[in-house]
């Protein structure tokens, strides 16, 4: 079987496998040249974006005010249906020399729900196990943990098994005063003053930053990528860890 007969067995419409492929083949594209080059009405296109986009599988960002969208990893298709896992595995190169290569200029990514929060978090330890670190410095808040009652404490033993290391700052307050962030073996938190809000949570890993954000009960979540502006607000978490001092541990 080819390609497109098996992504439409794995569940795909006709559609929505020729917008997945053809993503595939790009770096960032809009609505509009993903239907000049398949051939799909536009409206259609928006309506496949948007329900592969919730699957996890393609993520989007705005500039100028126009959305463009990317095809994540095809390895994102394994972790949703683990019973089609060797279906997708037969077709998992071919579709993996599809991806365009990566612009160097700094990327970032949307993803939404707790679905996309967890790719979000998958990809913190998928890094930096490629990458060989150890290391994640964080600015956080304790409520973005509990949409995750699951998945975060086993994500916590994976992080631990990979022997790595979270520093993490949050602010001095009842909440995290009662939540499970004291600092231990693998995290070490401190405390920033109680008149320093923190609304979302900040992880810096590798050469990626991810956002993870709250409005209106929903869940949001970035990733950019850049060594630059990873560099800069990793250079200010650690001024600002060493201003805090040991006596500001958690």
């Amino acid at each position: 079987m080819n390609i497109l007969t098996i992504l439409k067995n794995y569940g795909f419409s006709e559609n929505e496998s020729e917008v997945y492929l053809f993503l595939l083949k790009q770096v960032d594209v809009s609505a509009f040249q993903i239907a000049k080059k398949t051939g799909i009405a536009r409206t259609s296109v928006y309506h496949i974006l948007n329900s592969l986009e919730h699957q996890g599988i393609v993520s989007s960002w705005k500039k100028n005010n126009v959305a463009y969208f990317t095809a994540e990893s095809p390895k994102r298709l394994i972790k949703i249906l683990d019973d089609k896992k060797e279906m997708i595995s037969s077709i998992l190169p071919e579709m993996m020399s599809l991806r365009g290569v990566a612009d160097i200029n700094p990327t970032a990514r949307l993803y939404m729900g707790t679905e996309g929060m967890k790719l979000v978090w998958d990809d913190i330890l998928d890094t930096l196990s490629r990458e060989s670190i150890r290391e994640i410095h964080a600015i956080s808040h304790p409520k973005m943990f509990e949409f995750l009652p699951r998945f975060f404490p086993a994500w916590v033993k994976r992080r631990e098994k990979l022997n790595i290391r979270s520093y993490i700052m949050m602010e001095d307050s009842e909440e995290t005063r009662k939540s499970n962030m004291k600092s231990d073996a693998y995290r070490e938190t401190r405390l920033l003053p109680s008149d320093s809000p923190i609304r979302g949570t900040i992880d810096i890993y590798a050469n990626k930053i991810a956002f993870f954000s709250v409005k209106e009960e929903k869940l949001y979540a970035i990733i950019i990528e850049s060594p630059e502006i990873s560099g800069v607000l990793r250079q200010f978490f650690l001024s600002t860890w060493k201003l805090l001092g040991e006596n500001k541990k958690f």
